[in-house]
């Protein structure tokens, strides 16, 4: 058995003197059969905490105490849990208990407005990923031995197939009814949000020194970023610079929000909508947005009807397709009118001439599939180009 000194220790050791005190330690507990792998002194509560009293930890140390946004939703988040496993011991909790959570979250709920309601799969999928990161993090602090989620390197829980690309997109006219119903300083913060697409949390932190008024840009401080870094956006619209003089948010707008059905976070969306609509590369919208993957970037291209339509009219070159009379008999008669460009030239054989001259079944046959090709697998109907 491999035993870390330092973790059998219970504290970090800082020299070489002290390795050799606690090896000494150690050896002599394995001389008197008191050894214990969980340590020299081992947690009195190992596998005896119930999932409430971890919970409870996990808030305060791990969610409070390193300051995570989880934290303004954690008391929601953890409720379906503790109700389900409250007063279970953590190290009784197994698979099969982890997918009965997972059937009662799928199932039908009555709602406050007495209709019933059915959790999407990023929502199971939310409270489900919760409880793991819970218990990997009892694995850590050696509350438990292992987690339930896991065999070796097998990944015993699978999370359900979800669509987690938002794909509400924000018109002009709601934009601009959106802005007329907003006061003076919630209209700003749309505007914020719409010509630069930060966080709603980046834009409450924002201060006025993070806005180079000389060179036109925001500094994002990586205090205040989802991903820890500072990154750096371009105040280019005029409207912008006119709005930045911001400093609050109040209650008005979400009334605003909800009769539209749009979330704050989808002011967002559209700013990167609109920058890659306007042929922006991917790989910039991802520095402005502040992404450490362009794949999460790829979330935010969602292209408008009418964008995907003019993308795909680009294909058309302004000839007709007509379909020629009647199928015709065994031999070929009709002739192949190409008035745009000549036939391609075969390998095999000089390509039939065209402009009324009439080619044979043999020749068109060796022409379109070789000299062994069979004319009646190769050409079924006749069309012109004209």
């Amino acid at each position: 058995m491999r035993v870390s000194l330092g973790r059998w220790a219970n504290k970090e050791i800082q020299s070489k003197e002290q390795a050799k005190g606690v090896l000494e330690k150690l050896r002599t507990a394995i001389r008197d059969g008191g050894f214990d792998p969980r340590g020299l002194r081992p947690p009195a509560q190992t596998g005896g905490l119930t999932f409430s009293e971890l919970a409870d930890k996990y808030k305060t140390l791990h969610v409070i105490a390193k300051k995570l946004s989880l934290e303004e939703s954690i008391d929601y988040r953890l409720k379906p849990l503790i109700e389900t496993f409250g007063n279970r011991k953590i190290s009784e909790i197994g698979r099969g208990d982890i997918e009965d959570l997972i059937t009662a979250l799928k199932e039908p709920r009555p709602s406050a407005n007495g209709q019933t309601r059915t959790l999407s799969a990023a929502s199971v999928n939310r409270t489900v990923q919760l409880l793991r990161h819970m218990l990997n993090w009892a694995v850590g602090r050696e509350y438990i031995d292992r987690s339930p989620f896991r065999r070796g390197n097998e990944n015993l829980i699978k999370l359900e197939l979800e669509d987690n690309v938002r794909r509400r997109r924000l018109s002009e006219v709601e934009e601009a009814k959106l802005l007329a119903v907003a006061p003076p300083l919630l209209r700003s913060m749309i505007v914020t949000a719409l010509d630069t697409g930060l966080r709603r949390g980046e834009m409450l932190d924002l201060r006025f020194g993070d806005v180079d008024w000389t060179r036109r840009r925001l500094v994002v401080r990586g205090a205040t970023t989802k991903s820890g870094r500072t990154r750096v956006v371009p105040v280019e619209t005029e409207r912008l610079v006119a709005v930045l003089p911001w400093k609050e948010l109040t209650a008005d707008i979400q009334n605003a929000f909800r009769r539209i059905d749009l979330r704050w976070h989808d002011l967002r969306h559209e700013y990167a909508s609109r920058l890659v609509e306007k042929g922006v590369p991917l790989s910039q919208v991802r520095d402005l947005l502040g992404h450490a993957s362009i794949t999460t970037t790829e979330r935010y291209d969602n292209q408008q009807p009418e964008a995907l339509q003019a993308a795909a009219r680009r294909l058309e070159r302004g000839l007709k397709f007509d379909p020629l009379a009647a199928a015709t008999p065994a031999k070929f008669q009709d002739s192949f009118q190409i008035d745009h460009e000549p036939l391609p030239h075969d390998l095999h054989s000089e390509a039939p001439r065209v402009g009324g001259t009439s080619c044979d079944e043999k020749d068109l046959g060796v022409w379109l599939g070789g000299r062994d090709s069979n004319p009646d697998n190769v050409v079924q109907s006749h069309v012109s180009y004209r």
